[in-house]
């Protein structure tokens, strides 16, 4: 029903982001139900063949495809994260005007993400998944690598005269990635520079990078796969 007056007009933006919340947690909640009850499969499952594995019943080769599943879930989480983080940035930012309703909508997602997480954490953990799902863990954590992104960034403010303004920035993401330094930026490690995760500073990163520009973690993971 269209109303010309001002507070009709307002009454429509309210219900239609009274709408966008509602239906929000509604997905969620179907997601979170549906994920549940495929991490519930999948764990009995995995838990009836790593039984027979150890009987002896089962060749280690046959746990190939269960395994698979297990990297599937991990990614069919990160999607649904990756799928929230887009609509929030390019869709929710131009549709919702209000400040304070978004808030209440990006906390009542990544609130609800970060239930789904603890949730698939602890079903994983109570089952034989649960060593080889921290491994799997550990290979989502390479979507933060950042080095050569790092030295993209830095070269480009600073020839844009904005030097002073993007150390301030990359100070803030250096702090933010201090958990997962290694995984942010490898080089160091891959190659044994010399290089203290702990002490060191992104800046002697970066210099060590231009002083050995072939020296990537993507051309490691290359000449690795060349080598196997």
């Amino acid at each position: 029903m269209e109303r010309e007056n001002q507070n009709s007009r307002d009454h429509k933006l309210f219900i239609n982001t009274g709408n966008i919340l509602f239906a929000v947690s509604k997905e969620l909640d179907d997601f979170d139900k549906s994920f549940y009850a495929l991490l519930k499969k999948f764990s009995k499952e995995f838990d009836r063949l790593y039984l027979k594995l150890k009987q002896g019943s089962l060749d280690a080769t046959q746990m190939n495809s269960i395994l698979t599943l297990l990297l599937e879930s991990f990614h069919i989480f990160y999607e649904t994260v990756d799928a929230y983080l887009v609509r929030s940035v390019l869709k929710w930012s131009k549709i919702i005007g209000d400040r304070e309703f978004k808030k209440q909508l990006y906390s009542t997602v990544f609130t609800k993400i970060a239930d789904i997480q603890l949730c698939m954490s602890e079903m994983l953990s109570s089952t034989k998944a649960g060593y080889l799902a921290s491994v799997a863990e550990v290979s989502f954590q390479r979507r933060i690598y950042s080095t050569e992104n790092l030295v993209r960034h830095f070269d480009n403010f600073t020839n844009g005269g904005m030097e002073k303004e993007i150390k301030a920035v990359i100070d803030s993401m250096w702090t933010i990635n201090s958990e997962f330094k290694q995984l942010a930026y490898p080089e160091p490690a891959l190659y044994g520079w010399k290089f203290d995760y702990g002490n060191d500073e992104w800046k002697k990163l970066v210099e060590l990078q231009k002083q050995n520009p072939d020296k990537t973690y993507y051309n490691a993971v290359k000449a690795q796969l060349k080598g196997s």
